[in-house]
């Protein structure tokens, strides 16, 4: 009986170490435990496109109630992010005066104008050079052909005029004419023409020089909804957007020579985009309420019978034009708000003074990670994103001072 109550004690004993570690331990994982302060998103890829898919049963990736106000997932801190050391990244200013139409040509060397001097400048092995020395002031808007070869140039008082750096000769296109895309060939443009009649507004494509124009489409009084972007791709010359009701909206891509493409219907109103490298597809930004009307990016088919069987957001608060892809199409890199006011897809202008932190997304892994945030002296918000043709540096314009800028990735 002595021995049986000797082990009945060192058994109470040991059972209450036990307890004691356990609930130790409970408390530390509870408490104490720090979460990884960068978690990559998972989401499902289709194998076959490397596009990522809507999750299993079609449920949305990141559901709305899960959303902060920086664009993150729920659960993920912010703040924590911004002050790793490891992800602190240096702007580096390459330019001291504003600049326009910032576009990495297919040569690999980074144009630009310079609104403070009036000239053209190419970036290419870290140097600034003069393409031409020709000087043009007051220049408005600036869109290169793919080659860097040709440009057109909209003044304020509405005059255009496309340049040849090559032949270095200059052709005034019409007054009318406005919002310009060069397609893939680099020979032919798209644009609008607005008059003061709606009735002779119209969606036109032509010849570099303005010759052999046809009309592709009646604008009448839609102008402020039809976006022309040329598609690389070849067929598509713009989108149009139109609302189904307060939440959603239904885009329409127009073809050069006209007929009927599929249609995109949008989760959101505020539809803008940009054509992933190979023209198949598109990353567009839109709002709604479920996101407190702050822009979501997302992904999607466009052109063709498959317009839309990809159609996923990307679960990221930012614009398609701050953000850019990849030569390859297999990563997209964004600026993202570090906070983001309610409203601001509809009041851009509500995140004026808030910095911009870097992400890249994965569209081969379905994951995104937070890449960099800039110094507390060197806040920018980021637009006209450009990437270096091997993939180390991030070009875009500071929209505080205009200024060109760069981090190393």
């Amino acid at each position: 009986m002595e021995i049986n109550q000797r082990i009945k004690k060192i058994a109470i004993v040991v059972g209450f170490i036990v307890v004691v570690i356990f609930l130790a331990w409970a408390i530390f994982t509870l408490f104490f435990k720090s979460s990884p302060l960068v978690e990559d998103e998972q989401v499902i890829i289709d194998s076959i496109t490397g596009l990522p898919i809507v999750g299993e049963g079609g449920d949305r990736l990141i559901m709305p109630d899960e959303l902060d106000q920086g664009g993150s997932t729920g659960g993920t801190n912010l703040p924590a992010i911004r002050s790793e050391a490891s992800l602190v990244k240096n702007a580096i200013a390459l330019t001291q005066e504003e600049v326009l139409g910032v576009a990495m040509s297919s040569g690999g060397s980074l144009n630009y104008y310079n609104k403070g001097t009036g000239k053209f400048y190419q970036y290419l092995n870290g140097q600034s050079r003069e393409i031409s020395d020709k000087v043009f002031h007051d220049v408005d808007n600036v869109t290169w052909s793919n080659n860097g070869d040709r440009v057109v140039l909209e003044y304020p008082d509405g005059y255009n005029i496309v340049y040849d750096f090559k032949t270095k000769k200059q052709i005034s296109l019409p007054k009318e004419m406005k919002d310009f895309s060069f397609d893939n060939t680099n020979q032919r443009i798209a644009a609008k023409v607005v008059t003061d009649q709606p009735d002779n507004n119209w969606i036109v494509v032509s010849n570099y020089d303005g010759s052999g124009l046809s009309f592709v489409e009646h604008l009448g009084d839609k102008e402020k909804d039809v976006q022309i972007d040329w598609s690389p791709a070849g067929e598509i010359v713009a989108t149009y957007r139109e609302g189904i009701d307060f939440e959603r909206q239904e885009v329409f891509p127009i073809g050069q020579s006209g007929g009927n493409i599929k249609s995109l219907i949008v989760e959101g109103r505020g539809f803008e985009s940009q054509w992933s490298e190979e023209g198949d597809f598109i990353m567009y930004s839109v709002y709604d309420s479920t996101s407190g009307y702050r822009p979501t990016l997302n992904l999607a088919d466009m052109g063709g019978d498959w317009t839309g069987s990809y159609n996923v957001s990307l679960n990221l608060n930012t614009w398609s034009n701050k953000c850019t892809f990849t030569n390859d199409s297999q990563r997209i890199y964004c600026a993202v708000p570090s906070s983001m006011p309610e409203l601001a897809g509809i009041f851009p202008e509500l995140t004026e003074g808030i910095a911009d932190d870097f992400y890249e997304i994965n569209l081969l892994t379905g994951t995104k990670r937070m890449i960099g945030v800039l110094n507390d002296d060197e806040a920018v918000s980021a637009t006209n994103l450009s990437l270096s043709e091997d993939g180390s540096t991030l070009y875009f314009v500071d929209q505080n001072t205009g200024y060109l800028q760069q981090i190393d990735l």
